[in-house]
């Protein structure tokens, strides 16, 4: 019967509306359209939304196109810039390396030699540095001006005068090396550097000038840098403002050319006034580029890139022709869409439109409208129909929601305070606190808030912290929310706050308090400059290295490095004192002790071994050597190696390298670390059974041979889901705190490493319970027989007999400061006959050597009031002393350290923890060229 009396009734609403229609006659059609079609709802609805739609497509067209090219621009200087950076430090880095190797070598050149011509021209063809640095070779000009020699011999150069070039006068008057400007050579025809560095005597006085060329078109030195050319299009230039020319470019044309004068060139301008960067500007013939530059600290010479705009945003225009092109289709298409959208949707309203007319007048009872049209019309005219049904329902629900919402506002972690701000003449004076939650008084101690006063919850808040009231008044008045740190001196805590605008005048703020964080982050920030500053001081002198330094990646290798220094030191006491005391002669039980600490001593030292590999390989700074070996050898030392682990466990070893070439180019040791850390794991994990080690031939060309290095095993094997963790550090194939097998994680990813940077990959193939199979692939050069072999090593067991033989009662310098490692090396000594003095710091060490003659000098790195490598280098200064053996004894074992000790004039380096046989080995070398020098 309801729905009967439903259809009558709109029945009868649609029969009053005709009616009505039809004894009006056009009156009906003026209620459907009352006005003209200009100003009727569906026109105005057409025109509104296709003027947003518009809009949107072209506004968005143009955000996108200046978006990208925004985007594209700064990407572009970015990019370029860092690669002349790059490009500006390695050009740096050369000219360096060659100033410091000329300096080094004018510093061993013996004054004695000046007065025999052959004995200067030996000294030349000795330098290995200066004949690999200097392509255009390398002289010696006397106090006279004229060459007394040259290298390579140049017929008629020698007793040339020299003495009016810049680069003699001023290494003679400065006594500093000396960078000439850059000319055209005469001989090479090519453009040149020459470099300069005096020869010292014993009072500093400047005995002679030694000089180095430099071909800046070698592909060594800066022809790298004017190859590099993008797109084809790119400009590269290396430019000395000094001397107005221009050193090096990707046109050939414009070498040794002078530069545009002012105002013809505004990039050449800019640099003249001390422009560094990226910036696009308009070259000489109006084409626009963009350029970057940079100088170069040593020199002050720039090196600049240019790139054409119109190249690097040649896609840009595709995109924009792409983009304005599907614009114009879309608002073609929204046109016609919206109009036929519109008159269709309107026809339902205006039908309910008649319908509420013919209500209001009277005409037929109030009743529910017809829900028709389309879904949004329909959902319209249902909701009027539901208004009335539901509003005791929406009420209902609306109570339960806010309850929820309560609860949730209630108990959120985070302090919420809903706030008023109050103003006077314009200023924020004061706010009002409307509303806040629980953890709004745990956060700030505060409470019984609402509704009162910042002011009169916390007194004189507008004099101690104005900035919070210039914060919230920011966003009250731009209504842009902003999240910050703030110390609120009021209540003496660090809180982070998030602050939105919810309407006019009003803000709300969420916040935690951070003040325990921001102590920490303190404590471990004041902790980094300390780490900073102690690095700084131990390493002053290499300026490379403290610009690198100031990198995330430098502070982790020198941290690493101190803490492997601060590991070793105690080590060298602990395995330094378990040998003496087992030369004092033990019992079988004490001898048993000594043997594990002995053995987790190096196990330890193994483990910082494998931290600083990784560390140096990650660092990009583990260079691998190139010597010839044998393959038989190399097997040789790791069956050496692994035959007593093997043996312990009954186990078989079997080895297979056969059709190999007898003696390869590599690095040996790098190789033994890699096939060891394999067999060690295979020798772990397998409890019965046969290792195989074997090395096949890959693949092999005119110069190199590929050789796959395979450790296979009969242990417990690993899953899949264990692979995929392998290789990577400190990851196990079982990383649980109950795992059966011990080990740091290091050994493979190291081995990884190893093999990618001889060219190779490395990989595994297991089934669990049966065996597993790791192996590594390298790329090995052959063997030319251009190297020299290594001189065969004296067994190190007759070392300590041969110092007591032929050194006794000899007198050598101890200077160290830690006083258990003094005792140490003493009493390992003492058995030699050798006489030791000590010497705490290095101060005090120059001072004995002034004072006495000795055979030798055990020098410490790090030691207070003067480090090993100033006092090496003063004691080197020192009459008598140039030619003193001076061997580096020191717990800082990175390739650095030893490369520092060697430039400041040490000529060995024993690494602590000390290993005793090591250490009479190279005291017994260098005695007996002390001897013969």
């Amino acid at each position: 019967m309801l729905g009967l009396e439903k259809e009558r009734t709109n029945a009868s609403v649609v029969q009053a509306a005709g009616n009505s229609s039809s004894a009006h006659g056009e009156s009906a059609w003026a209620f459907a359209w009352p006005c003209p079609w200009r100003h009727s709802l569906q026109f105005k609805l057409t025109l509104v939304t296709l003027a947003l739609v518009l809009v949107f497509i072209w506004g968005l067209t143009y955000f996108a196109l200046g978006s990208q090219r925004a985007n594209l621009e700064t990407m572009l200087m970015e990019r370029q810039h860092a690669n002349v950076q790059y490009m500006a430090a390695e050009l740096e880095a050369k000219l360096l390396a060659k100033r410091d190797g000329l300096v080094s070598n004018a510093a061993k050149l013996d004054p004695a030699c000046l007065r025999d011509a052959p004995c200067l021209q030996r000294f030349l063809e000795e330098r290995y540095v200066l004949n690999q640095e200097f392509s255009g070779g390398s002289a010696i000009i006397g106090m006279d001006g004229r060459s007394l020699a040259d290298y390579p011999v140049v017929p008629g150069r020698r007793g040339t005068y020299y003495g009016d070039r810049d680069y003699f006068r001023q290494a003679v008057e400065t006594r500093q090396p000396y960078f000439d400007k850059p000319i055209m050579g005469r001989a090479l025809k090519r453009p040149v550097l020459t470099m300069s560095a005096p020869v010292l005597g014993s009072s500093g006085e400047v005995l002679a000038v030694v000089t180095g060329i430099v071909d800046l078109t070698a592909p060594d030195f800066m022809g790298l840098a004017t190859d590099q050319n993008l797109l084809g299009k790119a400009e590269l230039y290396v430019i000395s403002l000094r001397d107005q020319m221009i050193i090096a470019s990707s046109d050939k044309a414009r070498v040794m050319t002078a530069l545009p004068q002012i105002s013809e060139s505004d990039i050449i301008d800019r640099l003249r006034s001390g422009f560094t960067g990226s910036i696009i500007s308009k070259n000489s013939q109006g084409i626009e580029k963009l350029y970057s530059a940079t100088r170069v600290a040593t020199t002050g010479w720039v090196v600049l890139q240019g790139i054409p705009t119109r190249v690097i945003f040649q896609p840009l225009e595709h995109f924009r022709d792409a983009l304005v092109g599907a614009a114009l289709a879309a608002t073609v298409l929204a046109l016609l869409v919206i109009g036929w959208v519109t008159r269709r949707l309107l026809a339902p309203l205006i039908l309910a439109s008649q319908q509420l007319d013919a209500m209001s007048s009277g005409q037929v009872p109030i009743r529910q409208l017809d829900e028709q049209g389309d879904a949004e019309i329909h959902r319209l005219l249902a909701s009027f129909n539901r208004l009335t049904r539901h509003l005791d329902i929406r009420q209902s629900d609306l109570r339960r929601s806010e309850e929820t919402y309560r609860s949730l506002f209630d108990n959120m972690l985070n302090g919420f305070a809903y706030c008023r701000m109050l103003y006077a003449d314009g200023r924020p004076v004061d706010f009002i606190y409307l509303s806040v939650n629980q953890a709004f008084a745990k956060q700030t101690g505060l409470s019984n808030v609402q509704g009162r006063r910042v002011s009169e919850v916390l007194p004189g808040i507008l004099e101690r912290d104005p900035g919070l009231f210039e914060m919230y008044d920011r966003v009250v008045r731009s209504g842009q929310p902003e999240s910050f740190e703030f110390y609120l001196e009021t209540l003496g805590q660090w809180f982070w706050l998030t602050v939105y605008r919810p309407e006019a005048e009003h803000f709300v703020a969420v916040f935690d308090v951070i003040s325990e964080r921001k102590r920490l982050d303190a404590e471990l920030d004041q902790y980094k400059h300390y780490l900073e500053d102690l690095v700084a001081r131990r390493t002053a002198e290499l300026q490379v290295a403290k610009l690198k330094a100031e990198s995330a990646a430098q502070a982790k290798s020198a941290f690493l490095a101190n803490m492997s220094h601060e590991i070793r030191t105690p080590m060298n006491a602990i395995l330094g004192m378990a040998h003496l005391i087992r030369r004092g002669g033990t019992s079988a039980k004490q001898g048993e002790q000594l043997d594990r600490i002995d053995m987790a001593g190096k196990h330890l030292l193994s483990i910082i071994n494998d931290v600083l590999d990784l560390s140096k390989i990650e660092a990009g700074k583990l260079d691998l050597e190139e010597a010839e070996f044998s393959v038989d050898e190399l097997l040789a030392n790791i069956l050496a190696f692994l035959s007593p682990a093997v043996k312990a466990k009954g186990l078989s070893l079997i080895m297979d390298a056969g059709g190999l070439p007898h003696r390869l180019v590599g690095d040996q040791t790098r190789l033994t670390q890699a096939l060891i850390n394999y067999s060690n794991n295979a020798v772990k994990f397998t409890e019965q059974g046969t290792i195989t080690i074997s090395i096949s031939l890959l693949a092999e060309n005119d110069h190199a041979v590929q050789l796959r290095f395979a450790v296979k095993d009969m242990g417990i094997g690993l899953s899949q889901e264990q692979i995929g963790r392998l290789f990577v550090a400190f990851e196990q194939a079982d990383s649980s705190t109950t795992r059966q097998f011990g080990g740091t994680g290091l050994g493979l990813a190291i081995t990884r490493h190893l093999a990618e940077l001889m060219g190779g990959e490395v990989g595994v193939s297991s089934i669990p319970a049966v065996g597993s199979t790791f192996w590594f692939t390298a790329w090995l050069k052959k063997s030319t027989g251009d190297f020299i072999p290594a001189l065969e090593k004296m067994p190190e067991e007759m070392s300590e007999r041969i110092l007591a033989q032929e050194y006794c009662g000899q007198r050598i310098l101890l200077a160290e400061d830690e006083a258990i490692n003094v005792l140490v090396t003493t009493e390992l000594l003492e058995g030699t006959g050798l006489l030791i003095d000590v010497a705490e710091n290095g101060l005090l060490a120059v001072e004995m050597a002034r004072e006495r003659a000795y055979a030798l000098i055990l020098m410490d790195m790090q030691m207070p009031r003067m480090d090993g490598l100033e006092a090496s280098r003063q004691i080197r200064r020192l009459p008598g002393c140039e030619k003193l053996p001076i061997v580096a004894m020191t717990a800082n074992a990175f390739d650095e350290d030893r490369r520092c000790c060697a430039d400041a004039g040490m000529n060995d380096f024993v690494a602590k923890p000390v290993v005793p046989e090591l250490l009479y080995t190279t005291l017994l070398k260098w005695l007996r060229k002390g001897r013969t020098s």
